[in-house]
Order: C-alpha cells, then sequence, then structure tokens
C-alpha cells in the first residue's frame, strides 16, 4: 500500500475522518489479499490441467480447511483471472470489485469501474448501476432481436 492511496495523516481531524481512513486501508489490503489468494487457487489448479474436476475439487476442499466459502474461493479466483496484474481504480474495494465481476463484457464493465472510481460511489450506488446497466443490456438486446423482426418494444431506461 503506498502513501498515495491512503489520506494523509493531517488530514484526519474527526473521528469519522479516522474511521472512512481506515476503512479504505482495510478495503486496500483486503483487495491485494483476495487478488494474491486468487492468483494461488488459480495457478495450483492450472497445474492438474488435464484433470477437469479438480478445481472444484480442490475449491471445496480448501474451504473446508480454511473455513471460506467455496463461493467466496470462487470469487478470488474470478477476480484473479480478470484483473491478473492491478484493478484499475485504487480507490474502489474488493466489495465493489466483486459486484464488478457480475457483468461479463469487458468493455461494460471498465466503462462501470471509471464511473465508479471518478464519481467515488459507494458499493450501494454502484450497485444501482449494474442493474441499471443489466437492464438496459437486456432490452438492448430484446430491441435487436424485434429490430430484425421491424418492431421496437421498449427503450432502454436512462
Amino acid at each position: 500500500m503506498t502513501n498515495a492511496s491512503l489520506v494523509k495523516p493531517a488530514s484526519i481531524q474527526t473521528y469519522a475522518s479516522l474511521r472512512a481512513a481506515v476503512r479504505k486501508a482495510i478495503a486496500l489490503g483486503k483487495e491485494r489479499a483476495v487478488r494474491a489468494v486468487g492468483k494461488l487457487i488459480l495457478e495450483h489448479i492450472l497445474l492438474k490441467k488435464d484433470r477437469v474436476e479438480y478445481g472444484e475439487a480442490v475449491i471445496g476442499r480448501l474451504g473446508q480447511d480454511i473455513g471460506v466459502s467455496d463461493r467466496k474461493l470462487r470469487y478470488m479466483v474470478e477476480f484473479a483471472r480478470t484483473y491478473p496484474i492491478r484493478p484499475p481504480a485504487a480507490n474502489l474495494s474488493w466489495a465493489h470489485y466483486r459486484d464488478l465481476l457480475g457483468i461479463h463484457a469487458g468493455d461494460e464493465r471498465q466503462a462501470l469501474v471509471h464511473l465508479a472510481a471518478e464519481n467515488d460511489w459507494i458499493r450501494e450506488q454502484l450497485r444501482t448501476e449494474i442493474k441499471k446497466n443489466k437492464a438496459g443490456a437486456a432490452v438492448k438486446i430484446i430491441n435487436r432481436c424485434m429490430l430484425l423482426r421491424g418492431i421496437r418494444l421498449w427503450a432502454a431506461p436512462h
């Protein structure tokens, strides 16, 4: 964690600013830990790539052994796959990125990352935008299909 990514001590005048700075520091550390764990699992699974069922088995066993749900481990692996080096926005938390993994189109996900980072969205704001994005994408797909038939049913939500 670089000093540039944290709030400067002089700016921590109130308890609220202290709490926010500590939360940010923890979130930044968690994002790095999550990516490292996902990368370790992914690299281990790739060593056994000749055994298709091995990945699911190892995630299940590891989850039991370390007390982490299979679902969380799968998110960690997906995060490491999606962001193998470093996520583009340092001010987003692991929770932000976990929600962004639900956007499968890379360009749409990157646009949301940029907007969330630029506007300093909290997780709930990002979730709202993801829902709008998915609804808009669904409408665009339906409209595209219907346009082929010469009918436009809905306008995409704004």
